[in-house]
């Protein structure tokens, strides 16, 4: 079992301190990347590395990219199979809203045993609550994530359900909670557009990139509930669990198809030859 004390480490050394007046606790004012450790590897380092890059321009927020990989680099050499967490906040300073002039990120990685998940198919509904749009954050993995604390916790009153259709305030299917969505028909994988609302997800990435290997041909579109409704196949995804079919959309029964079926083969593998 990993000591507690090496779980955590800040700016390349073990430590579990809260910085009360850090901008990524006040404001939410940072990024952040959930990984899967495999073997002392990260499995998709290079998609977060990219997602994580970009993001970080347009919040304006200095990398130190060689600063970054090093503490990676060294803090998984004590950890163990499970889940890395990579904070990058915009560190102390700056009067109310305003940056400071030198801002000097904090590097954050913590680490969590990766727990035992359900491999049953998945029962998904359809949530009340709906998350809002931005121009300047939408598909950002920002931290505020209180949208989706509330999701959850609208999930977690309906025991019979494991995830959710989330829509955006005009009613689109956007994503799942903490998860993107993709549906098949007629063996075209269409997934919601990430432009306003949403998480632009690390494994979504993957699986675009791998359909134009494999040449399925994909749709990135505005997408409704009765699109799921009539798709041949449904599955969500994330960068820890890879892919998670459905067996059960809103009270209609769901097959594993041949494409859900492909690309989990191909991310199981990912996963475990990292």
């Amino acid at each position: 079992m990993l000591d507690q004390a090496q779980s955590v480490w800040v700016d390349g050394a073990a430590e579990e301190t809260l910085w009360a007046r850090d901008r990524g606790l006040l404001f939410g004012d940072g990024l952040f990347e959930t990984m899967l450790v495999s073997e002392q590897r990260l499995p998709l380092w290079l998609w977060h590395k990219r997602r994580l890059e970009s993001s970080a321009l347009r919040l304006a927020l200095p990398l130190d990219m060689e600063k970054i990989e090093h503490q990676l680099e060294r803090h998984l050499q004590v950890l163990s199979d499970g889940i890395l967490r990579l904070t990058v906040t915009r560190g102390v300073g700056g009067p109310g809203y305003a940056c400071s002039e030198s801002p000097r990120p904090k590097i954050i990685t913590s680490w969590r045993p990766r727990p035992a998940y359900s491999l049953h198919p998945l029962r998904v509904t359809l949530l009340q609550q709906r998350i809002g749009s931005s121009s300047l954050l939408g598909g950002l993995k920002h931290l505020n994530r209180l949208e989706q604390v509330l999701l959850q916790r609208e999930l977690s009153q309906q025991h019979e359900f494991d995830e959710a259709l989330v829509q955006n305030e005009q009613g689109q299917v956007i994503e799942g909670i903490a998860s993107n969505v993709f549906l098949v028909k007629n063996f075209v994988l269409h997934t919601p557009e990430i432009g306003l609302a949403g998480v632009l997800g690390v494994m979504r990435a993957w699986i675009l990139d791998r359909c134009r290997g494999l040449r399925v041909p994909t749709r990135v579109q505005p997408l409704e509930v009765d699109d799921f409704l009539m798709a041949d196949e449904v599955f969500f995804c994330n960068s820890v669990r890879g892919i998670m079919p459905v067996g059960l959309l809103l009270g209609r029964p769901l097959q594993q198809g041949v494409i859900t079926s492909r690309l989990k083969q191909d991310v199981d593998r990912v996963f475990a030859h990292a």
